[in-house]
């Protein structure tokens, strides 16, 4: 049996969620400004990275929440990268194991958002467009997964020492005008462990699901701040 050493992304902390409703951001690796590209002004906050949202925004007039497929896209080059740091062809990524990375993170996203705001005392959540209706799209993008469980011969376990990272994004728009209202963009970076811990596809998704369950959460709590009472 042979042993390699490599890195792994753990998915990160998401917390806070529900001030991205309220946010909006430059373009990814800038210096935030005053005011966005479309219009958005900064909110002063420590939680993210860069926070907008549209001047006088009132959420109430929004009784109704819809939540569109999360849309999760690979770091640049990621591919490549990878097959050329391994060189056994059992561990060579392939297009679709690429296609099955992002649709598990997706659905797990979709999954867990909807889990979690269902139910919610502010609003009702709907599964189509329309009036007073506030349409958010949550993304994962950068995603930079080091340590990928591909190995097709079962005779490898990977052990790993640090995190990757990832890109959060979720943009509110009205349902019907197509208008943003807010977005954050916050970038997550893991930090070493120090010490070799054994990871695979299952630890991997327990993982993302726990941290994914504590971003619904706080989507939750931020909901009795945001939105007037009912």
């Amino acid at each position: 049996m042979k042993i390699t050493s490599r890195p792994l992304l753990t998915p990160l902390l998401l917390a806070g969620a529900l001030l991205l409703l309220l946010a909006g951001c430059t373009a990814l690796g800038t210096e935030p400004v005053a005011v966005s590209h479309d219009g958005l002004q900064r909110v002063e906050q420590d939680a993210f990275d860069a926070v907008y949202r549209k001047p006088g925004l009132d959420l109430s007039s929004y009784q109704q929440v819809q939540i569109e497929t999360c849309q999760v896209s690979l770091k640049s080059n990621w591919l490549r990268d990878q097959n050329q740091r391994s060189h056994e062809l059992n561990r060579r990524v392939t297009d679709e194991d690429v296609a099955k990375i992002k649709s598990t993170l997706a659905g797990l996203c979709n999954e867990i958002f909807t889990e979690k705001l269902t139910g919610n005392s502010h609003f009702q959540l709907v599964s189509e467009p329309g009036e007073a209706v506030l349409q958010l799209t949550p993304s994962i993008i950068d995603l930079d997964i080091q340590a990928p469980d591909v190995d097709r011969l079962g005779n490898t376990r990977t052990y790993v020492t640090s995190e990757g990272s990832m890109t959060l994004v979720l943009e509110a728009r009205d349902a019907i005008t197509g208008e943003i209202l807010g977005r954050v963009v916050d970038k997550h970076k893991g930090h070493g462990q120090g010490y070799l811990t054994w990871t695979n596809a299952a630890i991997q998704k327990q993982e993302a699901k726990r941290l994914l369950r504590s971003w619904g959460d706080a989507l939750n709590r931020m909901a009795e701040q945001a939105w007037p009472a009912p």
